[in-house]
């Protein structure tokens, strides 16, 4: 390996190296609340919950999040709600789905 190939390894490795130590934790991953917010966008298609499902085919555009339960609104225009878990840490509100 000659001189200048060295000299610019030694430069770069740092650099690299000090760069990914500053990266934000979101960055490589999700938060927590994110992480559920996901999880409950795709639970809706368990079998628990396709009884009658008619919005089988749309996907789920919006989650309205109460204190008891959690009521998807489809890109159909249809709704469905279940029961909140408890370990839920997603505070009450309105969330898009990815």
């Amino acid at each position: 390996m000659s001189f200048s190939k060295a000299s610019w390894l030694t430069i770069l490795i740092p650099l690299a190296i000090s760069a990914c130590q500053r990266a934000p934790r979101s960055l490589l991953y999700p938060i927590i609340q994110q992480q559920q917010i996901d999880y409950l966008c795709r639970v809706i298609y368990e079998r628990e919950f396709r009884r009658n499902a008619g919005w089988e085919e749309s996907a789920p555009e919006f989650l309205f999040i109460s204190e008891e339960r959690v009521t998807y609104h489809f890109t159909t225009g249809q709704s469905t709600t279940i029961v909140r878990h408890p370990e839920l840490i997603v505070p009450p509100g309105t969330y898009p789905c990815p």
